[in-house]
């Protein structure tokens, strides 16, 4: 089952990146180590176009660096995923090691 929603694009989003919402109910990137609500699932179409953004708890994303399976992590300002400072608490585990920025990869949102 796919579970996602559709949300218009205030500014550009790359495919398998996080991505928040904004005041206005827009898909819009979170700011780096900020919450974030899914994954976009689609390539960059314009802005103001409806994007699929994926609210699975297991999600395959793009890495923003490396980190081991069970790391915890956070997202930076591309909204890509990578170790939480420390390997802080957050709400998001690395499911698969990430070898080097770029790699896709599962996370499981607890």
């Amino acid at each position: 089952m796919n579970s996602s929603i559709a949300l218009i694009q205030h500014e550009k989003i790359g495919m398998l990146v996080a991505v928040d919402i904004n005041s206005d109910g827009e898909a819009c990137l979170p700011t780096a180590g900020g919450r974030f609500i899914g994954v976009c699932q689609s390539p960059m179409p314009e802005i103001g176009q409806a994007i699929p953004v994926n609210i699975e708890r297991c999600i395959v994303v793009e890495s923003g660096g490396v980190y081991a399976a069970g790391d915890y992590l956070a997202v930076d300002a591309a909204g890509k995923f990578v170790a939480s400072a420390l390997n802080a608490p957050t709400n998001t585990v690395a499911f698969e090691a990430s070898i080097a920025a770029g790699d896709r990869v599962q996370i499981i949102r607890l």
